[in-house]
């Protein structure tokens, strides 16, 4: 077999595996059920062919019991027709010495037959060779009707019974061979015992998935919760429902969720209120600055001024993005990245789309349009334009963002993500407080996803968002 092939079935193999705990845990009972099912049919079968064949040896006692007796109290002459009444396509009846290499001893015939057979006056009773067929080709049979059966059914009948033979002396010494045989028990598996089994399976099967899901859905609604909040999704706290393991596990996510969010918001709180009170020194010393004789003082007063300002609502901004409550919605990306597109090239700006099918993701539009936003234009402005390219995988989406410009150092691709972080005076002349790709990571974050720069192996700087499908 080839790795290829090798390669295939496992994967097949892999799906197959359930993944979630309810079909674990439903797979697992039907496996359970299947191996019982089997067990006690099976044991319930053995035991019915026992019974079975006890029985039939009892009837077959009684049949034995009354031919010796009509035997033993009838001449000699009238044997040969009371055998030829008497046999029948299961008992055969015959006058022959038995042979000691076909006596069994030790023969494990039923017990109580044995005293049965010693009640009635017959103690001396031999146990030959059994679950064979009788060598009708070296015997006499008395019986017309077992010889024509032998002769019709040799190779084929004989092969569908057990057989039992014993050898009992009569009164006057000779020994009266018995044949019998018996039905092989019923198929291990007889249609009714498999729609018994399916019926029971599908009913119990069916139980299962109820309580299953009825103990599971408190833990799908938790693992729910715990992803948007992955994904920063405003949650609710979760109702304590469920078993006793569930119930503190919930608990316990309330609570964690309870202390995030108030850290999130004392940390945001305390932000604003800093870049808030800023805002009537900087006024004021604007104010003190515009009084100043115009001159190189003022000017670099005012520019100075101005950089805080910018810093102090750059601030806000990010912060205001951290504190985000925009609802999220269903949106196409591929749209939102082509209006993007479009927008940038009515103000003469190189943007260019990878075509792509729609796609449909669940986010905050507005926040992710601005991530957007800033990477594509930081793109056009460092690299001279964007090339923009998504693809879906299985458990994400991919975005590229693509430039031609001269890129970063190798050292530098995760520093610019630290807020107010600014790299080489070339860039510094183009404005920016060093806040877009801090606001624009918050944003991607927020949403469960990652974002990273990577330099082109020829030139220019790709930045690589993934975004997960939840």
């Amino acid at each position: 077999m080839s790795f290829i092939k090798k390669l295939t079935i496992t994967t097949f193999l892999r799906k197959l595996y359930p993944r979630s705990l309810a079909s674990q845990f439903i797979w697992l009972l039907l496996i359970a059920l299947l191996l019982s099912q089997v067990l006690t049919g099976f044991i319930l079968i053995n035991e019915r062919k026992e019974a079975l064949t006890v029985l039939n040896r009892k009837g077959n006692f009684s049949r034995i019991i009354s031919t010796v007796r009509v035997l033993e109290e009838s001449p000699q002459e009238l044997h040969k027709k009371i055998l030829h009444a008497v046999s029948s396509e299961n008992i055969y009846y015959w006058f022959a010495k038995p042979e000691q290499s076909k006596i069994l001893k030790n023969a494990p015939l039923d017990q109580q037959l044995i005293e049965k057979f010693k009640r009635f006056g017959i103690s001396n009773l031999l146990v030959l060779e059994s679950n064979k067929k009788p060598d009708f080709e070296h015997k006499e049979y008395y019986s017309k009707k077992a010889n024509g059966y032998r002769k019709n059914n040799r190779h084929s009948e004989y092969k569908t019974f057990e057989w039992s033979q014993i050898a009992i002396q009569l009164k006057d010494g000779r020994w009266l061979n018995v044949a019998s045989r018996f039905h092989i028990s019923p198929p291990l598996w007889p249609l009714a015992n498999v729609i018994s089994i399916s019926i029971t399976a599908a009913f119990l099967t069916f139980i299962a998935i109820f309580m299953i899901r009825r103990i599971t859905k408190p833990l799908a609604k938790l693992t729910k919760a715990a992803k948007e909040l992955g994904c920063g999704e405003s949650v609710e706290p979760l109702k304590e429902a469920g078993p006793e393991d569930i119930k503190t596990a919930t608990i316990a996510f309330n609570q964690m969720n309870s202390r995030l969010q108030r850290y999130i918001s004392d940390r945001t709180n305390m932000l604003a209120a800093v870049s808030h009170d800023l805002r009537t020194p900087i006024t004021t010393l604007r104010l003190r600055t515009e009084l100043m004789d115009e001159g190189p003082t003022q000017e670099a007063f005012l520019n100075t001024l101005n950089e805080m300002q910018s810093i102090t609502d750059s601030t806000l901004s990010f912060i205001r993005e951290e504190q985000s409550t925009e609802p999220s919605q269903l949106i196409d990306i591929n749209a939102l990245l082509d209006a993007i597109c479009q927008d940038l090239l009515i103000q003469k700006k190189e943007a260019h789309l990878a075509p792509s099918q729609a796609y449909f993701y669940k986010c905050r539009p507005v926040a992710l349009k601005r991530a957007f936003c800033n990477l594509i234009e930081n793109a056009i402005r460092y690299g001279f334009k964007a090339e923009i390219e998504l693809i879906k995988h299985d458990s994400h989406v991919s975005i590229f963002i693509r430039d031609e410009g001269p890129g970063i150092e190798e050292n530098q691709l995760e520093e610019v993500f630290k807020p107010f972080v600014r790299l080489d005076k070339s860039r510094q002349q183009t404005g920016g407080t060093g806040l877009g790709l801090a606001i624009t990571r918050s944003i991607i974050q927020n949403h469960g996803g990652k974002i990273k720069l990577v330099n082109n192996q020829d030139k220019g700087l790709t930045a690589e968002i993934s975004l997960p499908i939840v």
